[in-house]
């Protein structure tokens, strides 16, 4: 029988808040490397944006994977 899967909204949001200041954070530190460099202050910022959507959906996926099918030998 299948389980619904049941979101802890507090940890969701605290670890979307968390990503969204690592990324002011990182443009804060590389934004006038950046322009230097690749003539983009924005460069850093949206690589990281970038592995940060792709991040979001892979906890979007382990979010639903049941983590008891790691504890059978077959897996």
């Amino acid at each position: 029988m299948a389980q619904r899967v049941r979101t802890d909204w507090i940890l969701f949001f605290t670890i979307v808040s968390l990503v969204c200041f690592g990324l002011v954070m990182v443009y804060s530190a590389s934004s006038i490397m950046a322009e230097v460099r690749y003539r983009s202050s924005w460069y850093f910022i949206a690589r990281q944006l970038g592995w940060a959507a792709v991040s979001f959906f892979v906890l979007m996926y382990c979010k639903r994977f049941d983590y008891r099918r790691l504890n059978h030998p077959t897996f």
